[in-house]
């Protein structure tokens, strides 16, 4: 990332945390490079790793890097120590651009032969280090050193070749009209350690370090093509002499591991991740032998349960923190860490919301509900005060007012909305033939006829909105 230094090459050091980005070589690996567009040094065995390029040069508005990744520091061998180390790997080049630098490449590996003849026919063994591949649009990785042969041979017959060179590093492909980045440093030469005094004839060795990478686009004016930034070679390796095994006694034991592991997770074993249960064998090594690890995993299967609930519309059931309002079949809640071992428990939610039907019918005087077989309680508005003996489908008012319903359904309840009742006392007039009435509509004088009138009969007369406007006398 920009102000920060790209990831060090993987050395013989353990990683420390916080601590493994920079110049500064992981051991045998190559550092990182520092802000901005730096490349990566290169790492080292026998042979000290090259250090990475700079950016030089940069515009008016632009950043430089004087502080490339370092090469890694030389590993020494000797039959006193008696130690042998793979190649460090290289540093990575500095990016500011998402995924435009390259990392650094991997150091050589370790080969051990012993036998009595060994016949080469212009055969190679291999423990080169690898090169950077591809052209960085930002600063460039290091490469990585030669690794390690060990030869323990009484005689040798016809040419044998042996490679442990360091890597090339990465080239700069410099992107854009104001970059001239860093190359990538070179991986250090490895390391040919064999049984004689010296190194015998018919072995063609080469331990070389490898060549800095340099920049190769022609687009901008302030870069040299070809050029390195100041990128430097690794060192060469080298041949150490009066080699011999030392071989220990000691039985193959076997080592029983009981391990428990939670359903979806896995474990490393027999060289692939494992989640079912079985007996699975390893070899390791212990000390000075190899032993036999023997581990009896048990997966565990998830712990289940369900939790099943009915709730009344506008209540909230609460599990695991999840609040559910409507009805569910199934819905899955983890429950983190409470389970056998640690392992998570899985809850499966099954919901039913019941709801009240409020729809109430109006005719007045009349006013029924909607819902059949419930619980019915007519109540004065707005109070809500409950009216007496009123507790069927059907209610009829016997004075205007207003009027609503509480109704309990599938144990829940709910009151429906408030009815206007204005018809109290006003006969209805079943025979509509009877009845003449007009001109209708009319803001003037109108005249009503009936077949049924009396002297006894008194007419009210009201507008459309129920409005009284007069009486007859």
């Amino acid at each position: 990332m920009s102000g920060e230094g790209a990831k060090k090459g993987e050395g013989i050091a353990k990683y420390i945390n916080g601590k493994t980005g920079g110049r500064g070589a992981q051991a045998n690996g190559g550092g990182g490079a520092n802000d901005h567009n730096g490349g990566g040094g290169g790492g080292a065995n026998a042979g000290q790793g090259g250090e990475g390029g700079q950016r030089i040069k940069p515009s008016t508005f632009t950043c430089g890097c004087l502080n490339p990744g370092v090469g890694g520091k030389t590993n020494t061998y000797s039959n006193s120590a008696n130690r042998i180390f793979l190649g460090g790997g290289g540093g990575a080049g500095h990016e500011n651009n998402a995924n435009t630098a390259t990392p650094g490449a991997n150091g050589g590996g370790i080969v051990l032969i012993k036998a009595a003849t060994l016949i080469g026919n212009a055969n190679t063994i291999s423990a080169v280090g690898n090169s950077v591949q591809g052209g960085s649009a930002d600063g460039s990785g290091g490469a990585g050193a030669g690794g390690t042969v060990l030869l323990e041979i009484t005689i040798y017959s016809g040419l044998l070749n042996v490679k442990v060179s360091g890597g090339d590093g990465g080239d700069a492909a410099n992107v854009g009209y104001s970059n001239c980045n860093g190359p990538g440093g070179v991986g250090g030469g490895g390391i040919l350690w064999v049984s004689q005094s010296s190194l015998p004839s018919n072995i063609s060795l080469s331990e070389v370090g490898g060549e800095a990478g340099t920049t190769t686009s022609t687009s901008q004016s302030n870069c040299t093509l070809n050029g390195n930034n100041y990128a430097t070679n690794g060192d060469d390796g080298d041949v150490v002499t009066g080699l011999e095994f030392i071989e220990t006694s000691c039985d193959t034991p076997i080592i029983t591991l009981d391990t428990t592991i939670c359903a979806g997770d896995s474990v490393f074993l027999e060289g692939a991740w494992r989640n079912s249960s079985g007996t699975y064998f390893d070899t390791v090594i212990t000390g000075c032998c190899l032993s036999v690890l023997s581990t009896e995993l048990t997966a565990l299967e998830e712990k289940t349960g369900s939790i099943t609930d009915t709730i009344c519309r506008g209540e909230a059931l609460v599990v695991n923190g999840t609040s559910y309002y409507s009805s569910v079949n199934g819905s899955i809640e983890t429950f983190v860490g409470i389970g056998p071992y640690g392992c998570d428990s899985l809850v499966s939610i099954y919901l039913t919301v019941n709801e009240v039907d409020t729809t109430v019918i109006s005719t007045p005087p009349l006013l029924s509900a909607q819902a059949t077989g419930a619980i019915y309680q007519w109540v004065y508005c707005p109070d809500y005060l409950p009216i007496a003996d009123a507790n069927q489908q059907e209610f009829t008012a016997i004075e205007n007012g207003s009027y609503a319903l509480i109704i309990t359904e599938n144990e829940c309840v709910d009151t429906s909305a408030c009815y206007d009742v204005h018809t109290v006392g006003i006969r209805v007039q079943n025979d509509l033939h009877s009845i003449q009435v007009f001109p209708n509509p009319t803001r003037g004088q109108i005249t009503l006829i009936t077949s049924e009138y009396t002297n006894a009969a008194s007419i009210s007369l009201y507008d459309v909105t129920g409005k009284f406007l007069r009486k007859s006398i």
